[in-house]
């Protein structure tokens, strides 16, 4: 049974689902084949993929659709502050990252960390960027001069949200220092260092608060069913589930007709075929496809749309230079915005009743920025146009999968084939 390599992600949600049956599962699997659809067989399971034995454990909101775990160790809110989460920044500047293998460590004060930023070269400015997203009440770490190193002074510079919150004078006697910062409600912090011939290392970047959850499809969504999706705390074991609803309104994504240095992404089952912004993978979206200052997508909206929204962030750890965003709406400026790299993500929504073509570009030196997440409000309305793939051949005692595709919106439904006789 040979997979077809694009479809492999898909087709392992499904199997973490259910939805893939063999030929000895019973009524159940006789009962899918008889509707050749595949609809709400997605069984309850645990973090292994395994059957779950307590069911009882969920308890439904009516009202919003989520389910709500009531497992073993979850978190008061109290608890909850306690709960430490080691924090990586999605982007750096001139700083070398430790993971924390414990087999390599730096030291400051003759104490040994494993986890953090050192001076990456002998550039005098240094950055690191940090996604908290909001989800965490403090944030503590380390930071001190390394032992036996370079001894210049230094000043850093803590930002939250883009505001100064704190600078500290850094010099080559100090005593290590460990920094409890207040970040309730922070989305971004930012550490700038500037200082001639001087290594400090920052060690130890923890935040507290919130939940370390891990995402997994539960069950798949359809233009027939909605979907689930399951997200479990790693630190306390809470967990919830989140409705995904039925694909069965077409809602094409909005993609440009044409792109002057700029690679416009589509295929959303390619796991290794998407860019990162503020830490997080998308795989749809326009992204630089070289080195030219100039960039541009042009949509034909064909004064089908009332409003178009999107979002525009820095490339995680791409080319860092500043440029300026216009919006054109047949060939009338109605938006300009200065793109930095250490930016928050910028959600712009644009009038676009009458407008034909839509056009957006940058021009900036050395940068590298992301256009994503296109939505639209149009009075239009679509038909689904499905097309069917065959995901896993039937073979004896074991059912296959095949899928239908709308090519106008990308919505799917999956289809049980029925198991050879033998």
């Amino acid at each position: 049974m040979v997979m077809k390599s694009g479809k492999r992600r898909f087709y392992a949600a499904l199997l973490a689902a259910g939805l893939v049956l063999s030929a000895g599962a019973g009524g159940a699997a006789e009962e899918a084949a008889g509707t050749g659809v595949a609809e709400g067989m997605a069984a309850e399971t645990d973090t292994a993929g395994n059957p779950s034995d307590n069911a009882a454990g969920a308890v439904t909101d009516a009202d919003d659709g989520v389910a709500e775990s009531a497992a073993d160790g979850a978190a008061s809110d109290d608890t909850l502050n306690q709960v430490p989460h080691v924090l990586v920044p999605y982007q750096t500047e001139n700083f070398d990252l430790w993971d924390g293998n414990p087999t390599k460590a730096f030291s400051m004060m003759a104490a040994e960390y494993h986890q953090g930023l050192t001076p990456a070269n002998y550039d005098s400015y240094r950055q690191a960027l940090y996604n908290l997203d909001g989800k965490f009440s403090r944030m503590t770490l380390a930071v001190g001069h390394i032992d036996g190193e370079r001894d210049g002074s230094a000043s850093l510079y803590i930002y939250k949200d883009g505001e100064l919150a704190q600078t500290l004078n850094l010099t080559s006697d100090m005593m290590t220092q460990k920094l409890e910062l207040d970040t309730t409600g922070v989305k971004q912090l930012r550490l700038d260092q500037e200082g001639g011939d001087a290594a400090y290392g920052y060690a130890d970047v923890t935040g507290y608060g919130g939940h370390n959850f891990v995402e997994e499809m539960s069950q798949v969504v359809s233009v027939f069913s909605d979907g689930v999706y399951t997200y479990t705390c790693k630190d306390c074991g809470y967990s919830y589930g989140e409705t995904i609803p039925e694909q069965s309104e077409c809602v094409p994504y909005l993609t440009p007709y044409q792109t002057t240095n700029m690679y416009s992404l589509e295929d959303t089952e390619d796991t290794q075929d998407c860019f990162y912004v503020m830490g997080k993978a998308y795989y749809k979206g326009t992204i630089p496809d070289n080195y030219d200052s100039r960039r541009e997508a042009l949509y034909n909206l064909g004064q089908k749309y009332n409003s178009v929204t999107f979002t525009v962030g820095h490339c995680d750890n791409e080319r860092k230079g500043s440029a300026v965003l216009r919006v054109f709406g047949d060939g009338n400026l109605m938006k300009e915005l200065e793109l930095t790299k250490d930016m928050l993500n910028q959600t712009v929504t644009i009038n676009t009743v009458g407008v034909t073509q839509l056009k957006i570009s940058y021009e900036g030196g050395d940068s590298s920025y992301a256009i994503f997440d296109m939505s639209y409000e149009s009075a239009e309305t679509w038909e689904h146009n499905f097309t069917r793939e065959v995901l896993l051949e039937a073979t004896v005692g074991q059912t296959g999968i095949s899928t239908y595709t709308c090519v106008n919106c990308g919505a799917c439904y999956t289809e049980i084939i029925p198991a050879v006789d033998e």
